[in-house]
């Protein structure tokens, strides 16, 4: 029997050895997580909520201190007011647009499953009291995706209009009703809108068709 466990301690080579080590490594790592997270497992889900609903509006917070200029651009253009660089939102920024886009995503994404997971929680363990909190962060998970996402939205992606000349100005055709025209004029001061009719003989219309904010670099 010697001979045995002998020879079965000598068939096992330095490899078996470090898997035994990285399993009890990994054994460890789990046991401590599980031991750092068991609080939260066991705590008053008004709790929790309060702690998401304070780390929800830091995130909003840092996001829209990252993204403040190009907040202002789409600020600056729906009031039609200055000062603004409107070429933050042209496609000469696109990367700053899909950072933002995304980054908007992932923090709506995260947020929307932890309340949705608290919200059922709740219902399960009958804790009515962490309603309120659980209604006010979903709903703040709601408003920043209309506000940053569905609102901008157009703004930034769907914004091709017809070059036109106007009083040897660049602008855009961005609408017409009859005979009425609704002019985008970023090279003048706000506002850049200008309405006047289509048959006017200062209009000049190019039959090109790019993005509204093309080429623009300057504030105006």
């Amino acid at each position: 029997m010697a001979d045995v466990g002998a020879s079965g301690a000598a068939g096992r080579g330095p490899g078996d050895g470090r898997r035994s080590h990285g399993v009890d490594a990994v054994d460890r790592i789990s046991a401590s997580v599980r031991r750092t997270f068991e609080p939260l497992r066991s705590a008053e889900i008004a709790t929790l909520a309060s702690v998401v609903l304070l780390a929800q509006i830091a995130v909003i917070a840092v996001f829209v201190w990252r993204f403040q200029a190009l907040l202002g651009g789409l600020d600056s253009f729906i009031y039609q007011r200055s000062p603004t660089n409107l070429a933050l939102l042209g496609p000469q920024n696109r990367a700053e647009q899909i950072l933002f886009d995304v980054t908007l995503c992932v923090q709506v994404l995260i947020f929307g499953l932890t309340w949705h997971s608290l919200f059922r929680r709740r219902s399960l363990q009958g804790q009515p009291d962490a309603t309120g909190l659980v209604v006010v962060g979903m709903t703040i998970a709601a408003l920043s995706l209309l506000v940053f996402k569905i609102v901008p939205f157009r703004i930034l992606y769907h914004n091709d209009a017809e070059l036109v000349s106007y009083e040897s100005q660049r602008c855009y055709l961005v609408a017409q009703r009859g005979d009425e025209a609704r002019l985008f004029c970023p090279s003048q001061p706000p506002p850049w809108k200008r309405v006047l009719r289509i048959d006017d003989p200062a209009l000049k219309r190019e039959g090109i068709t790019e993005n509204i904010f093309t080429g623009l670099n300057r504030t105006f």
